[in-house]
């Protein structure tokens, strides 16, 4: 908080905006990261990984969380639902053509993710997000891009 009181005071909050969501449990980000885990295990057909074959999905768990706490503030941008309202919320890919990665997740519902999931499936390029609304598709975009390139400007 005292940073970005330093940041106000200088003029410049959009450097600075504290978390508006707590830091996840161990438990409960290993379960976020390893239902990100399956849903992209499943999508390439891998089988799963091994002492002699880890995971070629370079992601953390500390990845998920960020990209659960920091860029979608513990909620999904298409229904609101938060986490730990009694919906299970997934990470999954937002642009289908593109690989998993911090600036390629959104945070949806179970269903959400299945329909999204299935929208880029049947896609013609893969992109499952012409189904979505413009406006929804610019804000998730806004949101991801500010995030990976550190600016919070609203």
């Amino acid at each position: 908080m005292a940073a970005y009181v330093i940041c106000a005071l200088a003029e410049q909050p959009e450097l600075m905006r504290p978390c508006a969501v707590d830091r996840l449990s161990n438990e409960v980000r290993h379960r976020l990261y390893q239902r990100c885990l399956t849903r992209e295990r499943k999508r390439l057909g891998l089988a799963a990984p091994t002492r002699h074959a880890p995971c070629p999905i370079p992601l953390s768990s500390l990845d998920a969380e960020f990209v659960a706490c920091e860029v979608f503030r513990g909620k999904s941008p298409l229904s609101g639902t938060k986490m730990g309202a009694g919906a299970q919320l997934v990470l999954t890919r937002w642009d289908g053509r593109r690989a998993a990665d911090v600036d390629n997740l959104v945070l949806l519902t179970k269903d959400e993710a299945a329909e999204h999931d299935a929208a880029c499936a049947s896609a013609p390029d893969g992109d499952g997000r012409a189904a979505l609304p413009p406006a929804v598709v610019a804000r998730v975009d806004a949101l991801i891009r500010d995030a990976v390139t550190g600016c919070r400007s609203r």
